[in-house]
């Protein structure tokens, strides 16, 4: 059983997302191994990348502040090296497919392999490309995480029964946004999952409400928490450890409740 497997089966998921290298990759170490010691069951972890066109406004600025402080592909496998010796919880990449192709596919996917890398996600490939990757990710153990949305429910059952480790389901859940109704699309959407493979579903949530992301967790296996964390190392930059800290205890201590 590998590592992400071992997550869902303690129950509910609370998935960070965090830019590697915001401010500082040697911050992004210290945020995520605090993230783990208070409750983060498994980290997503971006690649700053220039252009990351699936991504808001938050992401973009976090990305561009990695690049201007020197981050590369080479310097997020390292620091995940060293966090494999400090914690256990699953690591997840996102990323985008330029990078992986102009480190090389093979290589990237080896790299991944050895230092604790447990799947990745890469959001410009669509469902009927991911052969190009598929291969090198089995080959190294490394989980290629499916995505899909609420307005492609189409497609849901296709996606399901190939998918491996979970089905990221995006949502964009503003303050204009009906969360009553997301909760039932999302609840319609894991039914829909459920049909094709047991595999989980977990839910990408765009703010820092903690109530609200309490609420969407109830209608899933998981959630990720898209900006939230991005938001306050924005906000406080190398003193973000302790609003991190306090954030992830919030929504965790209010998932097990």
């Amino acid at each position: 059983m590998n590592r992400i497997e071992k997550a869902f089966q303690k129950g509910k998921v609370l998935i960070p997302f965090i830019t590697g290298g915001d401010p500082h990759i040697d911050v992004t170490y210290e945020l995520i191994k605090t993230m783990a010691e208070n409750g983060a069951d498994m980290i997503e972890l971006g690649i700053p990348f220039s252009d990351p066109v699936a991504e808001g406004v938050a992401v973009q600025e976090a990305d561009l502040r990695a690049l201007a402080a020197k981050t590369t592909t080479d310097s997020i496998f390292d620091m995940v090296d060293k966090l494999r010796k400090e914690i256990e919880i699953p690591i997840v990449l996102l990323t985008y497919m330029n990078p992986i192709y102009v480190y090389g596919i093979e290589r990237f996917m080896k790299r991944c392999a050895e230092v604790g890398v447990d799947g990745v996600m890469v959001p410009d490939v669509p469902y009927e490309e991911k052969r190009e990757l598929k291969n090198d990710c089995k080959e190294n153990g490394v989980a290629l995480i499916s995505m899909t949305s609420l307005t492609t429910k189409d497609r849901i059952g296709m996606i399901a029964k190939e998918a491996e480790g979970y089905v990221y389901c995006i949502s964009s859940i503003g303050e204009l946004q009906n969360v009553e109704q997301v909760k039932n699309d999302i609840a319609e959407m894991t039914k829909l999952v459920n049909a094709a493979t047991d595999i989980p579903v977990v839910v990408g949530f765009d703010g820092g409400d903690v109530v609200n992301a309490i609420d969407i967790a109830k209608v899933s296996d998981g959630i990720v928490l898209e900006n939230g964390i991005v938001s306050l190392v924005g906000q406080y930059g190398k003193n973000s450890i302790s609003y991190v800290a306090d954030f992830i205890k919030q929504i965790k201590n209010g998932m097990m409740n």
